[in-house]
């Protein structure tokens, strides 16, 4: 889907406007992203770049990667 905005938070944020149940699932109640979202530009995880701040250039892909754990070892 197409979400428009110069920063990775503004692009989010652009996205949780359009889809507003989505927000509750992509940000903390102080609107910080939670912690378990993982956000890649292209390959790189937002987080070792500049963050929320990390700037986004028309066309780039953004991908939303929740983390996943648990399970049980008797599997």
């Amino acid at each position: 889907m197409e979400v428009s905005g110069a920063t990775v938070g503004e692009a989010l944020a652009d996205l949780a406007g359009r889809h507003p149940d989505l927000k509750r699932h992509l940000y903390e109640d102080n609107g910080g992203l939670r912690s378990f979202i993982n956000v890649y530009l292209g390959e790189d995880n937002i987080k070792t770049r500049e963050g929320l701040d990390t700037p986004v250039e028309e066309g780039a892909e953004l991908m939303l990667v929740p983390a996943i754990a648990g399970g049980s070892p008797h599997a």
